[in-house]
């Protein structure tokens, strides 16, 4: 007990450390991991030189695609109190439609949470947890880095046969143009925006 004042006194006294910009685990003209233009659970991404994702991340899905202005990728986000996209919009889901779990002829809304992101070699991935009752899905998106059209790559595990995720918006297509409105294996699904 004697020593442990001593310790604690010192740690709180001891100069605190200021991480630098250069010091983040992100490139924060890549990704930025505040709430943007007013969805609280948010993250922007960017892909290729000027194309931006915002991520809805209790939804998880995308709620706006947008090209950045200019030549410089960064400019698609307006910082300052709040963070706003900046540039003309490509895709906006107000829907708030969530996924939902379809079992034959039922379907089921599913709880969701966000597990993380992280960076891999060429490509940024989301993972997150839906649950249904007992029921438990992972779903994990890939977003490519570098990419020569708007892509996303989307994988879901856990599913039973003749079970569905439908997703939440049919915006997204194959790359060669048939609409998507489900997941139904644990395969990874390549949607674009058209």
């Amino acid at each position: 007990m004697k020593l442990g004042f001593p310790l604690l006194l010192a740690w709180l006294l001891s100069p605190m450390t200021v991480i630098a910009a250069d010091d983040l685990p992100f490139d924060r003209t890549r990704i930025n991991r505040y709430s943007l233009d007013g969805v609280v659970r948010s993250v922007a991404i960017r892909q290729g030189e000027r194309i931006w994702f915002g991520y809805d991340l209790e939804r998880a899905t995308p709620f706006k695609v947008w090209r950045a202005p200019g030549e410089r990728g960064d400019s698609g986000l307006k910082r300052g109190y709040t963070t706003k996209s900046v540039g003309t919009v490509l895709f906006e889901d107000k829907s708030k439609h969530d996924w939902k779990l379809r079992q034959g002829d039922s379907k089921h809304g599913m709880k969701t949470r966000y597990l993380g992101c992280t960076e891999g070699k060429g490509y940024f991935k989301f993972s997150w947890e839906f649950r249904h009752g007992s029921r438990r899905l992972k779903l994990s998106e890939r977003v490519p880095i570098d990419a020569d059209r708007i892509v996303r790559e989307l994988r879901v595990e856990g599913m039973n046969s003749g079970e569905t995720l439908q997703l939440p918006t049919q915006a997204w297509k194959t790359p060669d143009g048939k609409s998507v409105n489900a997941l139904s294996n644990s395969k990874w699904f390549r949607l674009v925006l058209p």
